[in-house]
């Protein structure tokens, strides 16, 4: 009766740690996805912002050459 038990209880730690394992790999899938979708729109404003500013950098050297050429 009491070996019985014993293989019970053992294959039920066996199983708690089992879903324990999988319970932490999804956790750290979970948040590798949270992480990238941020990264990602990280990247996305830091690539606006340089967009923008070529744009700029730009618009500014043609109107100063255009400056010259009226003076």
């Amino acid at each position: 009766m009491n070996e019985l038990f014993e293989e019970k209880n053992k294959t039920f730690k066996q199983e708690e740690i089992k879903q324990n394992r999988e319970d932490i790999i999804n956790t750290h899938i979970k948040i590798s996805k949270d992480n990238f979708v941020s990264s990602s729109i990280i990247e996305s404003i830091i690539f606006f912002q340089l967009f923008i500013t070529i744009i700029l950098s730009l618009t500014y050297i043609i109107l100063k050459k255009r400056d010259k050429k009226k003076v």
